[in-house]
């Protein structure tokens, strides 16, 4: 009975550490700041699944079934990966491209750009993980993180013939010999239940249930109609909150240049803009604001719809920023 509590303990802490990985590769995704994002993303979600595996085995087959015979070292997750899948397994062949096309390959040649066509591998790993979680451990990562935040979405569509403009001619090639086999691999697959990648797609649909929709859109009455005035898909901070303060207040400034509004803004500051964010207790409006949280670090960056609220404040009153 000892011996069984240990092996369960052992396998909770590991599953733990696993959990904590998982959640950093999301974080670190859906961090609009990093460029550095597919490269780190592949590691966390790498050490989660090798993690979750041994944690797995742990709870099987006891603490010794992790590590090679004769030797102080556990399996890698190829390793692991060999033994808890099938040679055809979708899951294994996931892992697997990951591991050879962005982990391994990530200190040799990655650039920004890989994201559009590496995202949905990574997009399967992360599916495939919360499934694997619930059912061999019964624990729904949606308890932890909304379940939204799970997509992973690719800050914008690239093509080969771009890439030449901005790196050297080896490097473009590289890139598109990474682009082709990606390609022919989707076009390859039959079926999603062979598929080796996730495409996050949303389809747009009127519902009277708001639980029930990925996309929420709302009406804003203009002086002659009510029209509507923005859609926001929230599933997606990079690009639903993509503003930093400052990146918030230069936004306000050029909206009320562009749009010809004679409003004095010499005190819109970020501590001007922190206490009127207060006065409005704009931390409880997801729409407004996304707190993206890395450990003890926490960021907050800002959306569109919160620079029409200000705006539409400051038109209330044109004297809220200015010098009194």
């Amino acid at each position: 009975m000892a011996r069984l509590k240990n092996k369960i303990k052992i396998a909770n802490k590991i599953k733990a550490k696993s959990i904590e990985a998982y959640l950093l590769c999301l974080e670190i995704y859906n961090k609009p700041t990093i460029h550095y994002r597919i490269e780190a993303s592949s590691y966390f979600i790498c050490n989660a699944w090798e993690l979750i595996l041994k944690a797995y085995y742990i709870q099987q087959y006891g603490e010794n079934s992790i590590y090679r015979p004769n030797s102080k070292y556990s399996y890698s997750l190829e390793e692991m990966l060999n033994r808890c899948f099938e040679d055809n397994s979708p899951v294994k062949k996931n892992l697997l491209f990951i591991l050879e096309k962005i982990r391994n390959k990530s200190t040799h040649f990655i650039i920004p750009e890989h994201d559009y066509i590496y995202t949905p591998f990574l997009q399967k790993a992360v599916l495939n993980y919360s499934k694997f979680l619930y059912d061999k451990f019964n624990v729904n990562i949606a308890e932890k993180i909304p379940f939204e935040y799970l997509a992973l979405i690719s800050r914008k569509e690239v093509k080969p013939k771009n890439i030449s403009k901005l790196y050297s001619k080896a490097y473009a090639d590289i890139f598109s010999e990474d682009f082709r086999e990606v390609n022919e691999t989707i076009a390859n697959t039959e079926s999603d239940d062979d598929a080796i990648f996730a495409q996050i797609k949303y389809q747009l649909a009127l519902v009277k249930d708001i639980k029930q929709a990925d996309i929420k859109a709302y009406y804003a009455k203009d002086e002659d109609a009510v029209a509507l005035k923005r859609v926001t898909v929230a599933k997606d901070v990079n690009s639903s909150h993509p503003y930093s303060m400052k990146q918030l207040i230069k936004r306000i400034k050029q909206r009320v240049s562009d749009e010809d509004l004679e409003y004095d803004l010499d005190k819109l500051n970020m501590h001007s803009l922190s206490e009127f964010g207060k006065n409005y207790k704009i931390t409880s409006r997801p729409d407004f604001i996304y707190f993206h949280v890395i450990g003890n670090t926490t960021q907050k960056t800002y959306s569109e719809a919160y620079v029409d609220f200000v705006i539409s404040k400051i038109e209330d009153n044109p004297m809220l920023f200015a010098k009194k």
